[in-house]
């Protein structure tokens, strides 16, 4: 599990995976979550392979933290970058 956390609420509609290609393709499925108000965690993109690159887009989100969880890798998953945006478009 990795964390982004922000000082303070942020907006975002895409988060960009990268795995470390050199030691193969290992994830192969994984959930982003948003921290709620109350604390607790809500899913907002579930999704399989990332590869070289995965862009994950979805609504658009508002939260202080975002948490990333890994279920299956075929071997010990290796993350060489992790972005965090807000499209032009805003979620559309």
């Amino acid at each position: 599990m990795d964390r982004a956390g922000f000082q303070e609420e942020r907006s975002f509609d895409r988060v960009v995976l990268k795995e470390h290609i050199q030691t193969g393709q290992r994830i192969e499925r994984f959930t982003l979550e948003s921290q709620r108000a109350d604390g607790g965690w809500e899913a907002f993109y579930t999704g399989t392979v990332v590869g070289y690159k995965r862009i994950c887009c979805f609504p658009q989100v508002t939260s202080r933290k975002m948490r990333l969880t890994i279920h299956e890798s075929r071997w010990c998953p290796t993350l060489s970058g992790l972005g965090i945006y807000l499209s032009e478009r805003g979620g559309v």
